[in-house]
């Protein structure tokens, strides 16, 4: 699933989750559209998902809220408040994003050359 959402090489939007579904494990196919449909982030967590670390638990979240934000910051910032693994699933949710439109004032930290003394 997550090969074919990554060759399109863009933000991932809800009709690219519907497309790629079948190439999902069966056993979490009901979670991810849940994941695509709920709009209350908690009541999706406690119904569907859960803030682990395990497979089945971390993909639909990340789909979750990829698909429920609009920017890449407003997703690490909503992933972060969700607590858990945050530090996986912002890997994941990064990659999904295609790294579009990252905020000016990470670039400073996050590309910047650092010379060793």
């Amino acid at each position: 699933m997550f090969d074919k959402l990554l060759s399109l090489n863009r933000k991932i939007q809800k009709q690219d989750i519907k497309k790629a579904l079948k190439y999902a494990p069966s056993r979490d196919k009901a979670n991810i559209i849940k994941s695509i449909e709920m709009n209350n982030t908690n009541d999706f967590i406690s119904m569907h998902s859960g803030r682990g670390c395990d497979i089945s638990q971390a993909i639909p979240l990340i789909i979750h809220i990829v698909t429920k934000c609009e920017s890449l910051e407003k997703a690490i910032e909503l992933n972060a408040l969700v607590g858990g693994d945050s530090a996986d699933r912002a890997l994941i949710i990064g990659m999904l994003f295609a790294w579009s439109n990252v905020p000016i004032k990470w670039e400073k930290h996050l590309f910047r050359e650092e010379k060793i003394k």
